[in-house]
Protein backbone atom coordinates (compact mmCIF):
# COMPACT_ATOMS: atom_id res chain seq x y z
CA UNK A 1 0.00 0.00 0.00
CA UNK A 2 1.18 3.07 -0.90
CA UNK A 3 2.39 5.80 2.15
CA UNK A 4 0.42 8.79 2.50
CA UNK A 5 1.43 12.17 1.20
CA UNK A 6 1.40 14.09 4.43
CA UNK A 7 4.44 14.44 6.83
CA UNK A 8 2.31 14.08 9.87
CA UNK A 9 0.36 11.42 8.25
CA UNK A 10 3.60 9.46 7.39
CA UNK A 11 5.10 9.91 10.81
CA UNK A 12 1.69 8.07 12.26
CA UNK A 13 1.89 5.37 9.35
CA UNK A 14 5.95 4.60 9.97
CA UNK A 15 5.10 4.28 13.85
CA UNK A 16 2.07 2.23 13.43
CA UNK A 17 4.18 -0.22 10.85
CA UNK A 18 7.24 -0.55 13.51
CA UNK A 19 4.89 -1.50 16.47
CA UNK A 20 3.67 -4.15 14.49
CA UNK A 21 6.88 -5.22 13.78
CA UNK A 22 8.16 -5.33 17.29
CA UNK A 23 5.13 -7.57 18.11
CA UNK A 24 5.85 -9.87 15.19
CA UNK A 25 9.36 -10.23 16.73
CA UNK A 26 8.33 -10.87 19.94
CA UNK A 27 5.92 -13.37 18.86
CA UNK A 28 8.46 -15.27 16.45
CA UNK A 29 10.68 -15.38 19.43
CA UNK A 30 8.73 -18.02 20.86
CA UNK A 31 7.80 -19.80 17.25
CA UNK A 32 9.29 -22.89 16.69
CA UNK A 33 11.09 -21.60 13.27
CA UNK A 34 14.65 -21.24 14.00
CA UNK A 35 15.20 -18.64 10.98
CA UNK A 36 11.71 -16.36 11.05
CA UNK A 37 13.06 -14.82 14.34
CA UNK A 38 16.64 -13.38 13.29
CA UNK A 39 15.03 -12.20 10.04
CA UNK A 40 12.51 -10.04 11.67
CA UNK A 41 15.18 -8.91 13.80
CA UNK A 42 17.58 -8.04 11.00
CA UNK A 43 14.79 -6.05 9.60
CA UNK A 44 13.76 -3.98 12.67
CA UNK A 45 17.15 -3.39 13.04
CA UNK A 46 17.67 -2.28 9.94
CA UNK A 47 14.33 0.14 9.82
CA UNK A 48 14.60 1.62 12.52
CA UNK A 49 15.82 5.20 14.18
CA UNK A 50 18.27 4.82 17.08
CA UNK A 51 15.77 5.79 19.74
CA UNK A 52 13.34 3.24 19.18
CA UNK A 53 16.48 0.83 19.71
CA UNK A 54 16.36 0.09 23.53
CA UNK A 55 12.53 -0.26 23.73
CA UNK A 56 13.14 -3.12 20.52
CA UNK A 57 15.64 -4.68 22.39
CA UNK A 58 13.89 -4.38 26.23
CA UNK A 59 10.89 -6.11 24.37
CA UNK A 60 13.05 -8.85 22.86
CA UNK A 61 14.78 -9.40 26.38
CA UNK A 62 11.33 -9.69 28.25
CA UNK A 63 10.47 -12.31 25.94
CA UNK A 64 13.56 -14.33 26.01
CA UNK A 65 13.03 -14.02 30.43
CA UNK A 66 9.51 -15.15 29.97
CA UNK A 67 9.69 -17.83 27.99
CA UNK A 68 13.19 -19.13 29.91
CA UNK A 69 10.62 -18.62 33.28
CA UNK A 70 7.90 -20.86 31.71
CA UNK A 71 10.91 -23.68 30.43
CA UNK A 72 11.91 -24.14 34.46
CA UNK A 73 8.36 -24.15 35.85
CA UNK A 74 7.37 -26.57 33.48
CA UNK A 75 10.52 -28.78 34.64
CA UNK A 76 10.16 -27.90 38.41
CA UNK A 77 6.52 -29.41 38.23
CA UNK A 78 7.01 -32.11 36.24
CA UNK A 79 6.39 -35.12 38.94
CA UNK A 80 8.49 -37.73 36.55
CA UNK A 81 11.59 -35.71 37.52
CA UNK A 82 11.16 -34.88 40.92
CA UNK A 83 10.41 -38.90 41.28
CA UNK A 84 13.20 -40.12 39.87
CA UNK A 85 15.24 -37.75 41.57
CA UNK A 86 14.36 -38.67 44.89
CA UNK A 87 13.72 -42.89 44.41
CA UNK A 88 16.75 -43.89 42.43
CA UNK A 89 19.29 -45.75 43.60
CA UNK A 90 22.57 -43.89 45.10
CA UNK A 91 24.79 -43.43 42.65
CA UNK A 92 28.64 -41.91 42.22
CA UNK A 93 27.36 -38.73 42.01
CA UNK A 94 25.18 -39.24 45.17
CA UNK A 95 28.92 -40.62 47.01
CA UNK A 96 30.68 -37.90 46.22
CA UNK A 97 28.19 -35.24 46.76
CA UNK A 98 28.48 -37.42 50.62
CA UNK A 99 32.01 -37.31 50.61
CA UNK A 100 31.13 -33.40 51.13
CA UNK A 101 29.18 -34.10 54.07
CA UNK A 102 31.09 -36.72 55.60
CA UNK A 103 32.39 -36.24 59.21
CA UNK A 104 35.92 -37.46 60.13
CA UNK A 105 35.10 -39.00 63.60
CA UNK A 106 37.71 -37.81 66.62
CA UNK A 107 36.29 -40.36 68.98
CA UNK A 108 33.08 -41.97 70.58
CA UNK A 109 32.09 -38.83 71.38
CA UNK A 110 31.24 -36.93 68.37
CA UNK A 111 31.81 -36.56 64.27
CA UNK A 112 34.17 -33.51 63.34
CA UNK A 113 34.81 -31.86 60.30
CA UNK A 114 38.43 -30.94 59.57
CA UNK A 115 36.82 -27.85 57.73
CA UNK A 116 33.63 -26.80 58.93
CA UNK A 117 30.91 -24.66 57.20
CA UNK A 118 28.86 -23.54 59.86
CA UNK A 119 28.41 -20.13 58.55
CA UNK A 120 24.76 -19.86 58.72
CA UNK A 121 21.77 -20.86 61.66
CA UNK A 122 22.23 -24.22 62.28
CA UNK A 123 19.94 -26.86 63.90
CA UNK A 124 20.14 -29.87 65.61
CA UNK A 125 17.76 -32.82 65.04
CA UNK A 126 16.58 -35.94 66.55
CA UNK A 127 14.90 -37.76 63.91
CA UNK A 128 12.75 -40.11 66.34
CA UNK A 129 11.59 -43.51 65.62
CA UNK A 130 7.92 -43.46 65.79
CA UNK A 131 4.50 -41.33 65.07
CA UNK A 132 3.32 -40.62 68.77
CA UNK A 133 3.95 -37.05 70.72
CA UNK A 134 6.66 -38.88 72.66
CA UNK A 135 8.42 -40.69 69.59
CA UNK A 136 8.18 -37.99 67.17
CA UNK A 137 11.28 -36.15 65.20
CA UNK A 138 12.44 -32.92 66.56
CA UNK A 139 14.35 -29.69 66.25
CA UNK A 140 15.98 -26.99 68.06
CA UNK A 141 17.85 -23.56 66.90
CA UNK A 142 20.41 -21.51 68.90
CA UNK A 143 18.58 -18.28 69.73
CA UNK A 144 19.72 -15.87 72.64
CA UNK A 145 22.34 -17.67 74.40
CA UNK A 146 19.73 -20.62 74.44
CA UNK A 147 18.49 -23.59 72.96
CA UNK A 148 14.79 -23.59 71.41
CA UNK A 149 13.01 -26.02 70.11
CA UNK A 150 11.46 -25.32 66.97
CA UNK A 151 7.46 -25.35 66.59
CA UNK A 152 6.05 -27.22 63.08
CA UNK A 153 3.24 -25.72 60.91
CA UNK A 154 0.39 -26.91 63.41
CA UNK A 155 2.16 -25.38 66.64
CA UNK A 156 3.68 -28.59 67.82
CA UNK A 157 6.83 -29.05 69.63
CA UNK A 158 7.21 -33.02 68.40
CA UNK A 159 6.68 -33.81 64.68
CA UNK A 160 5.43 -37.58 64.13
CA UNK A 161 7.94 -39.31 62.01
CA UNK A 162 5.29 -40.68 59.32
CA UNK A 163 5.51 -40.40 55.75
CA UNK A 164 2.03 -41.07 54.06
CA UNK A 165 1.64 -41.57 50.23
CA UNK A 166 -1.74 -41.47 49.06
CA UNK A 167 -3.50 -43.55 46.66
CA UNK A 168 -3.73 -40.21 44.78
CA UNK A 169 0.09 -40.22 44.44
CA UNK A 170 0.23 -37.60 47.01
CA UNK A 171 3.16 -37.34 49.82
CA UNK A 172 2.42 -36.33 52.76
CA UNK A 173 4.69 -35.60 56.06
CA UNK A 174 4.38 -35.45 60.14
CA UNK A 175 0.82 -34.43 61.39
CA UNK A 176 -1.30 -34.89 58.27
CA UNK A 177 0.47 -38.31 57.89
CA UNK A 178 -0.18 -39.58 61.12
CA UNK A 179 -3.42 -39.13 60.68
CA UNK A 180 -3.82 -41.76 57.93
CA UNK A 181 -1.78 -44.36 59.88
CA UNK A 182 -4.81 -46.92 59.53
CA UNK A 183 -6.21 -45.51 56.81
CA UNK A 184 -7.76 -47.81 53.71
CA UNK A 185 -6.52 -44.70 51.14
CA UNK A 186 -2.86 -44.15 52.22
CA UNK A 187 -0.10 -46.37 53.16
CA UNK A 188 1.80 -44.70 56.29
CA UNK A 189 5.47 -45.54 57.00
CA UNK A 190 6.81 -45.11 60.97
CA UNK A 191 9.87 -46.20 62.23
CA UNK A 192 11.79 -46.57 59.07
CA UNK A 193 14.67 -44.63 60.59
CA UNK A 194 15.73 -48.62 61.79
CA UNK A 195 16.02 -49.72 57.98
CA UNK A 196 18.81 -46.74 57.33
CA UNK A 197 21.87 -48.89 56.89
CA UNK A 198 20.74 -51.79 57.69
CA UNK A 199 20.83 -54.86 55.27
CA UNK A 200 17.52 -56.63 54.38
CA UNK A 201 18.75 -59.96 55.74
CA UNK A 202 20.17 -58.39 59.54
CA UNK A 203 17.85 -59.47 62.71
CA UNK A 204 16.56 -55.82 63.16
CA UNK A 205 15.28 -55.65 59.55
CA UNK A 206 13.46 -59.10 59.89
CA UNK A 207 11.80 -57.41 63.09
CA UNK A 208 11.09 -54.39 61.43
CA UNK A 209 9.12 -56.25 58.81
CA UNK A 210 7.45 -58.68 60.63
CA UNK A 211 6.14 -55.53 62.46
CA UNK A 212 4.92 -53.80 59.08
CA UNK A 213 1.17 -54.36 58.03
CA UNK A 214 0.49 -51.41 55.02
CA UNK A 215 4.09 -52.16 53.45
CA UNK A 216 6.88 -54.66 52.83
CA UNK A 217 9.98 -54.71 53.25
CA UNK A 218 12.66 -55.42 50.29
CA UNK A 219 16.18 -55.29 49.31
CA UNK A 220 17.64 -53.44 46.66
CA UNK A 221 20.59 -54.79 44.08
CA UNK A 222 23.44 -54.47 47.35
CA UNK A 223 21.17 -56.37 49.47
CA UNK A 224 20.30 -53.16 51.77
CA UNK A 225 17.15 -52.99 53.06
CA UNK A 226 14.00 -50.84 51.00
CA UNK A 227 10.81 -49.90 51.77
CA UNK A 228 8.29 -50.93 49.39
CA UNK A 229 5.12 -48.97 49.14
CA UNK A 230 2.61 -49.49 45.59
CA UNK A 231 5.05 -51.45 44.08
CA UNK A 232 7.60 -48.63 44.32
CA UNK A 233 10.96 -48.93 46.07
CA UNK A 234 11.84 -46.50 48.63
CA UNK A 235 14.96 -46.07 49.84
CA UNK A 236 14.77 -45.34 53.65
CA UNK A 237 16.91 -42.60 53.31
CA UNK A 238 14.54 -40.78 51.00
CA UNK A 239 11.78 -41.41 53.43
CA UNK A 240 13.70 -40.10 56.51
CA UNK A 241 15.02 -36.83 54.16
CA UNK A 242 11.18 -36.31 53.77
CA UNK A 243 10.92 -35.72 57.26
CA UNK A 244 14.29 -34.09 57.56
CA UNK A 245 13.29 -31.63 55.26
CA UNK A 246 10.27 -30.87 56.77
CA UNK A 247 11.73 -30.16 59.93
CA UNK A 248 14.43 -27.99 57.61
CA UNK A 249 11.83 -25.81 56.52
CA UNK A 250 10.34 -25.49 60.08
CA UNK A 251 13.64 -24.18 61.21
CA UNK A 252 13.97 -21.62 58.39
CA UNK A 253 9.84 -20.56 58.83
CA UNK A 254 10.96 -19.86 62.87
CA UNK A 255 14.16 -17.77 61.66
CA UNK A 256 11.87 -15.47 59.65
CA UNK A 257 13.08 -16.47 56.36
CA UNK A 258 16.65 -16.70 57.30
CA UNK A 259 18.32 -20.29 55.21
CA UNK A 260 19.38 -23.65 57.29
CA UNK A 261 22.11 -25.33 55.76
CA UNK A 262 23.89 -27.43 58.42
CA UNK A 263 22.46 -29.32 61.34
CA UNK A 264 23.79 -31.56 64.22
CA UNK A 265 21.90 -34.78 63.77
CA UNK A 266 21.42 -37.40 67.02
CA UNK A 267 22.59 -40.60 65.61
CA UNK A 268 22.43 -43.91 68.48
CA UNK A 269 25.69 -44.40 70.65
CA UNK A 270 26.48 -47.67 68.39
CA UNK A 271 25.52 -46.38 65.05
CA UNK A 272 27.31 -48.68 62.53
CA UNK A 273 30.06 -46.98 59.66
CA UNK A 274 26.62 -47.84 57.33
CA UNK A 275 24.22 -46.01 58.98
CA UNK A 276 26.59 -43.02 59.43
CA UNK A 277 26.45 -42.86 55.49
CA UNK A 278 22.92 -43.37 55.31
CA UNK A 279 22.73 -40.06 57.54
CA UNK A 280 24.56 -38.05 55.25
CA UNK A 281 23.04 -39.41 52.35
CA UNK A 282 19.36 -38.24 54.00
CA UNK A 283 21.06 -34.93 54.78
CA UNK A 284 22.42 -34.44 51.34
CA UNK A 285 18.84 -35.44 49.86
CA UNK A 286 17.21 -32.82 52.16
CA UNK A 287 19.08 -29.69 51.25
CA UNK A 288 21.87 -29.47 54.14
CA UNK A 289 25.32 -28.30 52.97
CA UNK A 290 27.52 -29.70 56.17
CA UNK A 291 26.30 -32.40 58.82
CA UNK A 292 27.67 -33.28 62.52
CA UNK A 293 27.13 -36.03 63.98
CA UNK A 294 26.41 -36.65 67.33
CA UNK A 295 25.96 -39.86 69.81
CA UNK A 296 22.16 -39.32 71.10
CA UNK A 297 23.33 -39.57 74.90
CA UNK A 298 25.79 -37.14 74.96
CA UNK A 299 23.21 -34.67 73.01
CA UNK A 300 21.27 -35.51 76.03
CA UNK A 301 23.70 -35.22 78.36
CA UNK A 302 24.58 -31.59 76.87
CA UNK A 303 21.26 -30.59 77.35
CA UNK A 304 20.66 -31.42 81.25
CA UNK A 305 23.76 -30.09 82.44
CA UNK A 306 22.46 -26.77 82.61
CA UNK A 307 19.43 -27.63 84.44
CA UNK A 308 20.40 -30.49 86.30
CA UNK A 309 23.64 -29.78 88.40
CA UNK A 310 24.04 -32.83 89.08
CA UNK A 311 24.87 -33.99 85.89
CA UNK A 312 27.48 -31.56 85.70
CA UNK A 313 29.24 -32.28 88.88
CA UNK A 314 28.95 -36.20 87.87
CA UNK A 315 32.44 -38.07 85.99
CA UNK A 316 30.08 -41.07 85.29
CA UNK A 317 26.64 -40.96 83.91
CA UNK A 318 24.44 -43.57 82.73
CA UNK A 319 22.26 -42.72 80.38
CA UNK A 320 18.38 -44.80 79.57
CA UNK A 321 16.95 -43.91 76.31
CA UNK A 322 13.08 -45.30 76.20
CA UNK A 323 12.35 -44.32 72.34
CA UNK A 324 9.26 -45.22 69.66
CA UNK A 325 10.83 -48.35 68.89
CA UNK A 326 14.41 -49.23 70.96
CA UNK A 327 15.26 -48.94 74.34
CA UNK A 328 19.05 -48.30 75.22
CA UNK A 329 21.71 -47.65 78.12
CA UNK A 330 24.65 -46.02 77.48
CA UNK A 331 27.66 -45.59 79.71
CA UNK A 332 29.41 -41.97 79.71
CA UNK A 333 31.95 -40.75 81.36
CA UNK A 334 34.25 -37.12 81.35
CA UNK A 335 36.74 -37.70 78.03
CA UNK A 336 40.24 -37.47 79.04
CA UNK A 337 41.39 -33.55 78.49
CA UNK A 338 38.05 -32.11 78.86
CA UNK A 339 36.66 -30.65 76.20
CA UNK A 340 39.04 -30.45 73.64
CA UNK A 341 38.97 -28.69 70.02
CA UNK A 342 35.67 -30.30 68.03
CA UNK A 343 34.49 -32.42 71.63
CA UNK A 344 31.53 -33.00 73.23
CA UNK A 345 33.16 -33.41 76.61
CA UNK A 346 32.19 -36.63 77.08
CA UNK A 347 32.84 -40.25 75.60
CA UNK A 348 31.06 -43.23 75.38
CA UNK A 349 32.09 -46.54 77.36
CA UNK A 350 29.85 -48.66 76.55
CA UNK A 351 26.02 -49.20 74.75
CA UNK A 352 23.59 -51.78 74.41
CA UNK A 353 20.34 -51.37 72.24
CA UNK A 354 17.56 -53.38 71.53
CA UNK A 355 14.74 -52.99 68.46
CA UNK A 356 10.88 -53.91 69.36
CA UNK A 357 10.97 -52.42 72.70
CA UNK A 358 9.81 -49.03 73.25
CA UNK A 359 7.03 -46.58 73.82
CA UNK A 360 5.07 -47.70 71.00
CA UNK A 361 5.09 -51.50 72.29
CA UNK A 362 3.44 -49.80 75.28
CA UNK A 363 0.75 -48.37 73.51
CA UNK A 364 0.12 -51.45 71.47
CA UNK A 365 -0.67 -53.33 74.79
CA UNK A 366 -2.66 -50.46 76.20
CA UNK A 367 -4.99 -50.69 72.48
CA UNK A 368 -4.80 -54.79 72.51
CA UNK A 369 -6.67 -54.19 76.42
CA UNK A 370 -9.35 -51.64 75.02
CA UNK A 371 -10.21 -53.57 71.98
CA UNK A 372 -10.22 -57.12 74.13
CA UNK A 373 -13.27 -54.41 76.70
CA UNK A 374 -14.69 -53.76 73.90
CA UNK A 375 -14.94 -57.54 72.24
CA UNK A 376 -16.21 -58.76 75.62
CA UNK A 377 -18.88 -55.84 76.49
CA UNK A 378 -20.22 -56.11 72.62
CA UNK A 379 -18.75 -59.26 70.72
CA UNK A 380 -17.43 -56.50 68.04
CA UNK A 381 -13.51 -57.00 67.17
CA UNK A 382 -12.17 -53.27 66.59
CA UNK A 383 -8.83 -54.83 65.68
CA UNK A 384 -9.83 -54.41 61.77
CA UNK A 385 -11.79 -51.22 61.84
CA UNK A 386 -9.40 -48.75 60.70
CA UNK A 387 -11.09 -45.62 62.20
CA UNK A 388 -11.82 -47.22 65.59
CA UNK A 389 -7.92 -48.28 65.58
CA UNK A 390 -7.20 -44.08 65.36
CA UNK A 391 -9.47 -43.58 67.96
CA UNK A 392 -8.09 -45.90 69.88
CA UNK A 393 -4.59 -45.17 69.81
CA UNK A 394 -5.55 -41.16 70.50
CA UNK A 395 -7.10 -42.19 73.45
CA UNK A 396 -4.59 -44.44 74.99
CA UNK A 397 -1.57 -41.81 74.20
CA UNK A 398 -3.84 -39.00 76.08
CA UNK A 399 -4.80 -41.75 78.99
CA UNK A 400 -0.73 -43.01 78.97
CA UNK A 401 -0.01 -38.99 79.70
CA UNK A 402 -2.61 -38.44 82.06
CA UNK A 403 -1.53 -41.29 83.76
CA UNK A 404 2.09 -39.62 84.57
CA UNK A 405 0.52 -37.05 87.29
CA UNK A 406 -3.22 -39.19 88.11
CA UNK A 407 -3.97 -42.60 89.55
CA UNK A 408 -6.59 -42.69 86.86
CA UNK A 409 -7.86 -42.26 83.41
CA UNK A 410 -11.07 -41.54 81.71
CA UNK A 411 -11.38 -43.37 78.15
CA UNK A 412 -14.73 -42.06 76.32
CA UNK A 413 -15.37 -43.02 72.72
CA UNK A 414 -18.62 -42.53 71.69
CA UNK A 415 -19.87 -43.94 68.63
CA UNK A 416 -16.53 -46.02 68.25
CA UNK A 417 -18.47 -48.88 66.30
CA UNK A 418 -22.49 -50.21 65.90
CA UNK A 419 -24.05 -52.95 65.19
CA UNK A 420 -27.75 -53.77 64.26
CA UNK A 421 -29.17 -52.52 67.85
CA UNK A 422 -27.63 -49.31 67.28
CA UNK A 423 -24.37 -47.48 67.85
CA UNK A 424 -21.86 -48.89 70.68
CA UNK A 425 -19.77 -46.54 72.91
CA UNK A 426 -16.55 -47.55 74.59
CA UNK A 427 -16.38 -45.62 78.10
CA UNK A 428 -14.06 -46.91 80.95
CA UNK A 429 -11.95 -46.02 83.50
CA UNK A 430 -7.68 -46.85 83.49
CA UNK A 431 -6.13 -47.03 86.70
CA UNK A 432 -2.52 -46.65 86.67
CA UNK A 433 -1.96 -49.62 88.25
CA UNK A 434 -3.64 -51.61 85.63
CA UNK A 435 -2.07 -49.89 83.28
CA UNK A 436 1.38 -50.75 84.66
CA UNK A 437 0.25 -54.71 85.10
CA UNK A 438 -0.36 -54.35 81.00
CA UNK A 439 2.97 -53.09 80.29
CA UNK A 440 5.07 -54.62 82.41
CA UNK A 441 6.37 -57.36 80.33
CA UNK A 442 7.55 -54.74 77.75
CA UNK A 443 8.94 -52.32 80.43
CA UNK A 444 10.85 -55.64 81.93
CA UNK A 445 12.21 -56.20 77.99
CA UNK A 446 13.54 -53.23 77.62
CA UNK A 447 15.55 -53.12 81.25
CA UNK A 448 17.47 -55.99 79.48
CA UNK A 449 20.02 -53.70 77.99
CA UNK A 450 20.91 -52.43 81.70
CA UNK A 451 22.72 -55.13 82.55
CA UNK A 452 24.69 -55.77 78.74
CA UNK A 453 26.37 -52.04 78.99
CA UNK A 454 27.23 -52.42 82.64
CA UNK A 455 28.97 -56.00 81.72
CA UNK A 456 30.86 -53.85 78.13
CA UNK A 457 32.23 -50.91 80.98
CA UNK A 458 33.33 -53.49 83.42
CA UNK A 459 31.16 -51.33 86.12
CA UNK A 460 28.65 -51.83 88.57
CA UNK A 461 25.46 -50.37 89.72
CA UNK A 462 27.19 -48.56 91.99
CA UNK A 463 29.98 -47.28 89.73
CA UNK A 464 27.87 -44.88 87.76
CA UNK A 465 27.27 -41.53 89.47
CA UNK A 466 24.09 -40.20 87.97
CA UNK A 467 21.51 -41.87 86.29
CA UNK A 468 19.52 -39.98 83.16
CA UNK A 469 16.51 -40.65 80.96
CA UNK A 470 15.66 -39.93 77.50
CA UNK A 471 13.38 -40.60 75.24
CA UNK A 472 9.25 -39.35 76.06
CA UNK A 473 8.34 -42.94 77.51
CA UNK A 474 10.60 -42.37 80.51
CA UNK A 475 7.67 -40.00 81.81
CA UNK A 476 6.00 -42.97 82.64
CA UNK A 477 6.45 -43.81 87.10
CA UNK A 478 6.75 -47.22 86.44
CA UNK A 479 10.09 -46.55 84.45
CA UNK A 480 11.40 -44.37 87.11
CA UNK A 481 10.71 -47.29 89.67
CA UNK A 482 12.48 -50.00 87.24
CA UNK A 483 15.43 -47.39 87.13
CA UNK A 484 15.78 -46.21 90.61
CA UNK A 485 15.35 -50.22 92.03
CA UNK A 486 18.51 -51.50 89.25
CA UNK A 487 21.00 -48.45 89.85
CA UNK A 488 20.30 -47.74 93.57
CA UNK A 489 19.29 -44.15 92.72
CA UNK A 490 16.80 -41.47 92.21
CA UNK A 491 16.85 -40.97 88.12
CA UNK A 492 17.37 -37.31 86.19
CA UNK A 493 15.18 -36.56 83.61
CA UNK A 494 14.37 -33.17 81.88
CA UNK A 495 10.71 -32.03 81.51
CA UNK A 496 10.38 -32.92 78.19
CA UNK A 497 13.03 -35.70 78.16
CA UNK A 498 12.07 -36.27 73.78
CA UNK A 499 13.25 -33.20 73.20
CA UNK A 500 16.33 -33.48 74.96
CA UNK A 501 18.52 -35.02 72.14
CA UNK A 502 17.65 -32.35 70.09
CA UNK A 503 18.23 -29.28 72.42
CA UNK A 504 22.20 -30.97 73.01
CA UNK A 505 22.61 -31.32 69.37
CA UNK A 506 22.24 -27.22 68.93
CA UNK A 507 24.21 -26.86 72.06
CA UNK A 508 27.10 -28.48 70.52
CA UNK A 509 26.22 -26.89 67.04
CA UNK A 510 26.28 -23.42 69.20
CA UNK A 511 30.23 -24.91 70.54
CA UNK A 512 31.20 -25.74 66.73
CA UNK A 513 30.61 -22.09 65.69
CA UNK A 514 32.21 -20.64 68.62
CA UNK A 515 35.39 -22.99 68.24
CA UNK A 516 35.30 -22.11 64.09
CA UNK A 517 34.68 -18.50 64.40
CA UNK A 518 35.10 -16.82 68.33
CA UNK A 519 31.67 -16.14 68.13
Amino acid sequence: RRPPSSSRTRCCYREEQMTKLRESSMMAMLSHSPHEPRRLLMRGLRTSRPAEFGPLVAGIGVAVVAYSAKLLLQAAHNPKVGWERQSRAPTDEAQTSNEALRTEPTGDSAARTRKSYFTTDVMGVDLGEGAKEWSGACAAIWEADSARIVENEQGGRVTPSVIAFKDSGETLVGQPAKKLLFSRVAVAVAGHQLLLGTPRDSTDARKFAAGATQFTVGADSAGMATVQVHGVAHQPTEIAAKTLHQLKADAERSLGGRAVLSAVLAVPADATDALREAMFDTARRAGLHQLELLAAPIAGVLAAEEELPRISAASSVAVFELRGRTSALSILQRAAGGEDEGGAGWEVVSSARQQAVGGEAIDEALVAHLVERFWKAHAIDLSGDHLALHRLHEAVENAKAELCSSYSADVSLPFISADMHGPKHLELTLSRSGAEALIEPALESSMSVCAAALDGAGLSQADVDEVLLLGGATRLPAVVQLLHDSFRKAPLRLARPEEAAALGAAKYARRLQALDYGT
